[in-house]
């Protein structure tokens, strides 16, 4: 199937989600040094049970997964309205047990209070903002030295499947 994306071609979109994916250190997670299984913890950043399970259970962790707290605009920036005491309370216990955290960005829309295909839509039909919003994914990472990012983007619509694929 064709892309659905105008002025650029598959190729530049797939490098650019490999350059994605190498900046955020995505391909390293399968943990050569490891021993035994990996373990990723889900966390709900709305939920005040996550962390104190989180504290309770981090021994046995490899990694938290940090949801409900952040997600991209239909501008290519991340929207961090919904991160909140617990979500700092649950990035503060991961750095202080030395968990790599990895923080879902969704098309989740605070506004409308669902999942947004104007978002995908917007992203992935444009090649400015599809790359702007790597870009912020990236620095977005760095800035706050997660190990990487959970894409968890579930409004794409059928027309936008292969270029976001």
């Amino acid at each position: 199937m064709k892309s659905m994306i105008p002025t650029t071609n598959s190729k530049s979109h797939l490098k650019a989600i490999q350059n994605l994916c190498a900046a955020l250190g995505i391909m390293t997670i399968a943990c050569n040094a490891c021993a035994g299984p990996f373990v990723l913890a889900y966390t709900d950043g709305q939920l005040p049970q996550a962390s104190v399970n989180l504290e309770l259970f981090h021994g046995k962790l490899s990694a938290v997964g940090l949801g409900s707290a952040y997600g991209m605009t239909d501008k290519g920036t991340i929207d961090g309205s919904g991160a909140n005491s617990i979500t700092d309370d649950i990035i503060k216990i991961s750095k202080s047990k030395s968990l790599p955290i990895y923080p879902t960005i969704s098309d989740y829309n605070q506004k409308i209070e669902r999942f947004d295909e104007a978002i995908s839509n917007a992203i992935l039909t444009d090649p400015v903002k599809f790359s702007s919003s790597i870009q912020h994914l990236v620095n977005f990472a760095n800035s706050k030295v997660f190990a990487g990012i959970d894409l968890d983007f579930e409004a794409v619509e059928t027309k936008n499947k292969d270029a976001f694929s």
